[in-house]
């Protein structure tokens, strides 16, 4: 947890793609105040114990960012039947979104 400072970059793996998975190549993600309040820990009044609980008790428990993504559909699992590859998209994820690939399940991403 802390300030933008304690950001940096580093190389991920990309994720695998299951049955019902869809591989995003992510074009943009925007930062919220909702990520920077997760970043910094910052969780309200009787907020904060169930929140690091949840969410990491002394630092974030996703090491990747990022909850609201766009961009186009890189690889879908065999069981998938609303995207394709090449399909733009959009949706949200609990974390991860600010990584060069995010994986969602078919029904997370919205074309």
């Amino acid at each position: 947890y802390g300030t933008a400072s304690v950001l940096g970059i580093r190389e991920v793996p990309v994720p695998t793609v299951g049955a019902r998975g869809v591989l995003v190549q992510v074009a943009v993600s925007p930062v919220t105040e909702g990520d920077r309040r997760l970043r910094a820990g910052d969780f309200p009044g009787i907020t904060l114990v169930p929140g690091r609980l949840a969410l990491g008790v002394t630092g974030p428990r996703h090491q990747v960012p990022g909850t609201n993504f766009a961009g186009r559909g890189v690889e879908v699992g065999p069981a998938v039947t609303r995207f394709a590859v090449g399909d733009e998209v959009f949706g949200a994820v609990d974390a991860g979104a600010c990584a060069t690939h995010v994986l969602v399940e078919e029904d997370a991403a919205i074309t």
